[in-house]
C-alpha cells in the first residue's frame, strides 16, 4: 500500500439505474470504497432508499437538495447515509441547519463543493469547520483553481486539509475587477 491512509469515494454523478448501482456498490465494497455519491437520478428518493437498504457502502446524497425540508424528507425515508449540502446552493445558515438535522438522525455530513467560485469554497470551509459530525469536505482541484480566479489571494490548499481562511467575513478578498472581467467574457 503506497498510501494506507488514503480513502477513495466514488461520485457516480447520477449515471446508474438501480440494478447497476447495486452491482457497483457491491464491487466498490470489495475494494473497500469509503462511500458512493449520487448513484441514481437526484429525484429518485424511493430508489435511493431501496439502494441504501441493500448497499454495502454508504450512500452520499444532497448536492441537489436546497433546504432543511428536502433533507428532512430524505433523512426520514432512510434514503441517504451521508448528507451532502452544497453551501453555494443552500446558503450558510441553511447548510448549518441541515447539518444539525442530519446529526439528529446520526448521519454524518460531507459538504459538497460544486463549481462555485472562491466565495462558495470559503463559505463551505467555514461551514465544515463548524459542523459537529463532519466526515469530509469535498475537494476538486480544477474547480478550486477556477474558483480562485476572483480572489485577490487564492485559498491555501495543503496535502491533507484546507487551512481555514482568516479575516473579516469569510476571510477572503474578492477582486471586483476580476469579477467584472469574467462577467464581460460571458
Amino acid at each position: 500500500d503506497a498510501a494506507p491512509a488514503l480513502r477513495i469515494a466514488v461520485d457516480a454523478h447520477w449515471a446508474y439505474r438501480p440494478a447497476q448501482a447495486r452491482k457497483l456498490a457491491a464491487a466498490l465494497a470489495d475494494r473497500d470504497c469509503w462511500f458512493l455519491e449520487a448513484p441514481l437520478v437526484p429525484e429518485d428518493l424511493d430508489g435511493h432508499r431501496r439502494l441504501a437498504e441493500r448497499s454495502p457502502v454508504p450512500l452520499a446524497v444532497g448536492e441537489t437538495l436546497r433546504n432543511r425540508y428536502e433533507f428532512a424528507h430524505w433523512l426520514r425515508a432512510g434514503a441517504l447515509e451521508i448528507a451532502q449540502p452544497d453551501v453555494a446552493r443552500t446558503g450558510i445558515t441553511e447548510a448549518m441547519t441541515i447539518a444539525e438535522i442530519s446529526g439528529a438522525h446520526h448521519i454524518p455530513v460531507a459538504p459538497h463543493h460544486s463549481v462555485g467560485l472562491g466565495v462558495a469554497l470559503a463559505a463551505g470551509l467555514h461551514v465544515s469547520a463548524a459542523v459537529e459530525d463532519l466526515l469530509v469536505f469535498e475537494y476538486q482541484p480544477t474547480s478550486t483553481d477556477v474558483g480562485g480566479r476572483i480572489l485577490r489571494a487564492p485559498l491555501a490548499v495543503a496535502p491533507d486539509h484546507f487551512p481555514l481562511p482568516h479575516g473579516p467575513g469569510l476571510g477572503i478578498d474578492v477582486d471586483e475587477e476580476a469579477v467584472r472581467h469574467l462577467a464581460e467574457k460571458d
